[in-house]
């Protein structure tokens, strides 16, 4: 059915046929929504300016998505050197550059 929908779409069944497409489509909901995308595909590809979309309900579907995941919890950092306060480092740093200074003056 995907195929020959997609044909159908594209206008390149047989006019046989034709008739059995539009009594598909009259009676079969998912088809009907199915063709719907396959022309909305075709509308973005021909680069069409009266394309509509419909997004509602997209937010609550997403919504209803990230509630059925399972959390993910980081582990814990451990603490180390770069974990340390910028304050703590940059005392640090000035006292190495005073250290230097002095030994320097003195040779």
């Amino acid at each position: 059915m995907t195929e020959g929908l997609s044909s159908f779409a594209d206008s390149e069944v047989s006019a046989g046929s034709v008739g059995d497409w539009i009594n598909l489509l009259a009676n079969n909901e998912q088809a009907r929504q199915r063709l719907a995308r396959y022309r909305l595909v075709g509308a973005h590809l021909a680069d069409e300016d009266n394309i509509r979309v419909d997004a509602s309900g997209v937010a609550d579907r997403v919504r209803t998505a990230l509630q059925d995941e399972p959390a993910i919890l980081a582990p814990k950092r451990r603490p180390g050197l770069m974990h340390v306060p910028r304050l703590a480092l940059g005392t640090a740093l000035a006292a190495g550059v005073a250290v230097l200074a002095q030994h320097l003056q003195a040779v």
